[in-house]
């Protein structure tokens, strides 16, 4: 199995760091200090101001000590720590983005398709700790694994879909596992099995951040969202009862309260629009050491 070793030679910049030799080691690490989010994100505040049913402003100020177990390479400037902090929607269309930390100062990120690379590398990893051994991963070898491939592709930020039908079909296809492996690996509700799901709909937004594990930071992040919810998700006719405040309609927003120790949501509408609810997702009411805070 891959593990996260730390590396021989850091790499000096973000082309090697994301190579083929590199990105399996970078994305384990960053699995792994996800995975342990609620150890080193202590707060997380999210705002919306919505300015009409198809676009917001999102605001959100994130409050974490840097994780051991990120990984570190070397860029012009000093070394920074690839933290993955949040995950970002891949079929939600943010523009005007905008990081930045306590100070004011503009932050990196990786690019969104390196950071859904990072997403393959984590399902291969959990796929390979499930069936108890590596892929052979050699594009000229007979016996090359088909199946670490099949999770890039996934992974990929032009990959928005998923559904039950779609991890039934992965799962009968024939990917020259044995029959243990495959009884191991094609588990419903495994860790592998919501992974998938997660990382086919999403992509981890990574900051490339300065200092050293332990230290304090603080992140805020700006944009705004064209979501075609709106478009995608009625009817034409209950789209126009909506608007003409007939009928009201929910509006999907995820509200990750489980990825921090303290979570605070609130949102805010132009007038004439009435928000009559906000309910936290079902999965809030089994992380009992977190403390969300919902309000609009």
């Amino acid at each position: 199995m891959t593990t996260a070793a730390p590396l021989q030679q850091r790499p000096s910049n973000l082309d090697v760091a994301f190579s083929e030799d590199y990105i399996g080691y970078v994305g384990v690490a960053v699995g792994l200090a996800w995975a342990a989010r609620q150890e080193w994100i202590r707060r997380r505040v999210d705002s919306y101001s919505f300015r009409n049913s198809e676009s917001s402003v999102c605001q959100a100020s994130i409050d974490f000590t840097v994780p051991s177990l990120a990984p570190v390479i070397v860029v012009p400037g000093g070394n920074r720590v690839v933290v993955p902090l949040a995950l970002a929607d891949k079929s939600e269309l943010s523009v005007h983005f905008d990081l930045r930390d306590a100070s004011g100062q503009s932050i990196c990120r990786l690019p969104s398709e390196v950071a859904a690379r990072i997403g393959g590398e984590i399902l291969i990893n959990l796929a390979s700790r499930a069936i108890r051994r590596d892929f052979d991963r050699d594009p000229t070898s007979p016996h090359a694994d088909k199946l670490p491939a099949e999770l890039i592709k996934i992974a990929a930020l032009d990959h928005t879909t998923w559904s039950d039908t779609d991890w039934k079909k992965l799962k009968d296809r024939d990917w020259g596992l044995s029959k243990q492996e495959r009884t191991r690996l094609f588990v419903d509700t495994s860790p592998f099995h919501n992974a998938v799901t997660c990382f086919a709909l999403s992509y981890l937004l990574c900051v490339l951040t300065p200092g050293e594990p332990g230290q304090p930071r603080i992140v805020k992040l700006r944009y705004d969202t064209q979501d075609e919810w709106f478009r995608r998700r009625t009817r034409r006719r209950d789209q126009w009862l909506a608007k003409a405040a007939f009928r009201a309609w929910a509006v999907p927003i995820r509200a990750p309260a489980q990825d921090a120790e303290v979570y605070h949501f609130e949102c805010t509408a132009p007038e004439g629009v009435d928000i009559r609810e906000v309910s936290p997702e079902p999965d809030i009411a089994v992380q009992p050491q977190v403390n969300p805070s919902l309000s609009a």
